[in-house]
């Protein structure tokens, strides 16, 4: 899978903020910033994309909790989604905002969890130390 678009639409402190990953040939993109840009919340913005906005969030300080909103366009396998994450029951919209089933993202996340995605493509800084300090 790869993502395409990510939208923030509504998320931390980030107000209609549209991410592009345009592909190429290394189709390999890194978020880089100053302290307090937002790359950290990006890193948590794609998880709750993904996976679903944790119960608890600490992102819902500037829109409330109902008025969350990711959005995002990813790719597996030829076949492209459209689509809105929000923070409510029926938690998954399409671009038109008609609701859809929660497995709709399963055939792009190859079987992973939350916490397998984040543990394989999730890296900061704490863990980038770690490893470091684990090859010394």
């Amino acid at each position: 899978m790869r993502i395409e678009r990510l939208s923030l639409l509504r998320y931390g402190k980030f107000t209609d903020q549209l991410l592009s990953f345009p592909r190429s040939g290394r189709d390999f993109h890194l978020i880089v910033g100053a302290n307090e840009a937002g790359k950290s919340t990006t890193r948590s913005a794609i998880l709750d994309l993904l996976y679903g906005i944790e119960m608890r969030t600490t992102f819902g300080y500037l829109h409330g909790m109902p008025e969350m909103r990711l959005g995002a366009t990813i790719e597996h396998g030829g076949t492209a989604l459209d689509f809105i994450r929000t923070k409510s029951k029926k938690s998954l919209l399409d671009a038109s905002g008609s609701a859809l089933p929660d497995t709709a993202l399963t055939a792009f996340l190859a079987g992973t969890d939350r916490r397998y995605f984040d543990q394989m493509f999730g890296l900061n800084h704490e863990r980038l130390v770690a490893g470091g300090n684990s090859i010394l």
